[in-house]
């Protein structure tokens, strides 16, 4: 952080190295939130969300008192956990039984070669390689997609079909 945007930013570092773990959550759990909200299960991903906001203060509490700044970062990570973890229960309760990682293979493998990408201003450290490496990714995410061909509209047929019965 400090090569990037100065001395001021020094103590983002370690908390930016709790929660990188969380950004593949993230991505899961974007992936929930599209998926039913397509599928007109708004409801459930509110009950997902509650459940999500709900650990994270209770982490919250427990964490920061003993641990600071970090503590609300590890909080952070455990919830989005959390929500991953609630929502899959919540699919497979509504019939959705699926091979998760069949279904995730093709946007995983276009979001992992832009994402590495990603880490190069880490070790260079430069605004330059920031701002390249973020046009990258979005590049590079959008011909990885291209060629894994992510998602495929007949994937999306059948998550509404298992969802309805």
């Amino acid at each position: 952080m400090p090569p990037l945007f100065g001395s001021a930013y020094a103590e983002a570092s370690p908390l930016l190295r709790i929660t990188g773990p969380a950004v593949t959550l993230l991505f899961f759990n974007g992936f929930f939130i599209y998926l039913l909200t397509a599928l007109g299960r708004e409801r459930d991903y509110m009950r997902v969300a509650a459940v999500g906001a709900a650990l994270n203060l209770g982490l919250d509490l427990l964490l920061i008192p003993v641990l600071g700044y970090p503590g609300a970062a590890v909080a952070a990570v455990l919830s989005e956990a959390g929500i991953f973890v609630v929502a899959i229960h919540l699919l497979a309760q509504q019939g959705l039984r699926t091979d998760y990682r069949q279904l995730l293979n093709r946007p995983i493998g276009a979001v992992i070669p832009a994402a590495l990408l990603l880490l190069w201003p880490l070790y260079m450290g430069t605004v330059t390689a920031f701002l390249v490496a973020s046009c990258g990714f979005g590049v590079l995410y959008l011909l990885g997609a291209r060629i894994t061909g992510a998602p495929r509209t007949h994937d999306l047929q059948a998550l509404r079909q298992a969802l309805k019965r």
